[in-house]
């Protein structure tokens, strides 16, 4: 009788270990095949955003991702290199394979310390705090991305608020076989205002070629050019507004950055302009208020002159847009 309990025991027991390994390889399975992450953070800082993960579950071949950081980074500096860690987790696991990620000390290598060079990652200055003394110290904090014999680097994470625009960007560089053009129209009738002097059009450049429209003259919107930019246009011409108009009426996309007010140098009030674009926009449906957006409370400090005094004052034409307002 007793046997026989044990023989049943243990047929008990290898039944249950059946049962829970049958569990696990169901669960595998199920996890391979129906993927899925949650970030239980109130403002979802491990997440990555939809266009990212569209991006990384399109790839069809593999990018190598070098990340350069110095063994020795100061203490205050080993959670930036945790929440890197995090962040390219997260993409490795969408792309489904198509990243592969590897942490690199450069240490004292001279042959190392070219390539980086070469590839535009500097060796940086950080200061140390060491027995209530300073002291500098030099290292690297540097991505480097490889696909079909091009790079493109981040040359210093020194945090990873924008680590994802500059990732995601750095992708889709070297995936982009054809850069499409962007035609730009700047804020005045005697041309585009120049690159450096645009943040809006610097970005753009990494990614589209841009080519400058002169508003004087325009009839059409030459070939090839797949979006259009209207910045801050004023009194644009007849012959400009029908180029713009044709160029969207034939399948173009354009962009229109108007305003009915500028502000200008050393002035405390906004004062109307004309676009020369409203009423074109009206005719598709699409009304710009005469409004001006006040932030009494969140604004931005702003420098003024009165005579021989100058003195700043918060502005409540400037709102300050803080992380938590603005996705």
């Amino acid at each position: 009788m007793a046997a026989l309990r044990k023989a049943q025991l243990r047929t008990g027991s290898l039944v249950l270990v059946l049962l829970v390994a049958g569990i696990l390889a169901a669960v595998n399975i199920i996890a391979q095949r129906f993927f899925f992450r949650l970030d239980l953070t109130e403002d979802k800082r491990h997440s990555v955003a939809p266009a990212t993960r569209a991006i990384l579950e399109g790839m069809d071949d593999v990018i190598g991702i070098d990340v350069y950081f110095s063994r020795d980074l100061p203490p205050y500096l080993t959670t930036l290199r945790r929440e890197v860690e995090d962040t390219l987790d997260e993409y490795r696991a969408f792309s489904k394979g198509n990243l592969s990620v590897e942490f690199k000390d450069p240490g004292d290598d001279p042959v190392t310390r070219e390539r980086l060079r070469a590839l535009g990652i500097p060796e940086i200055q950080l200061e140390i705090l060491e027995k209530d003394q300073f002291r500098l110290t030099t290292a690297y904090m540097g991505i480097a991305l490889r696909y079909g014999g091009r790079s493109e680097a981040i040359p210093v994470v020194q945090n990873t608020s924008r680590l994802e625009y500059e990732l995601t960007s750095a992708i889709l560089r070297l995936t982009t076989e054809e850069r499409k053009s962007v035609g730009w129209i700047g804020g005045s009738r005697q041309g585009a205002a120049p690159a450096a002097a645009n943040p809006l059009q610097r970005e753009l450049a990494k990614f589209y070629e841009i080519e400058s429209l002169q508003t004087d003259g325009l009839r059409e919107i030459p070939d090839g050019i797949d979006t259009l930019v209207l910045v801050g246009p004023r009194d644009l011409p007849d012959e400009a507004r029908f180029a713009v108009d044709q160029f969207l009426m034939g399948g173009g996309r354009v962009i229109f950055l108007v305003d009915h007010f500028s502000m200008a140098a050393g002035g405390v009030y906004p004062a109307p302009v004309e676009s020369g674009v409203h009423d074109l926009l009206e005719g598709y449906g699409v009304r710009v208020n005469r409004d001006v957006v006040i932030e009494p409370a969140s604004n931005a400090p702003a420098s003024f002159s009165s005579g021989i005094m100058q003195f700043r004052l918060p502005y409540p034409f400037w709102p300050r847009v803080t992380r938590g307002f603005l996705n």
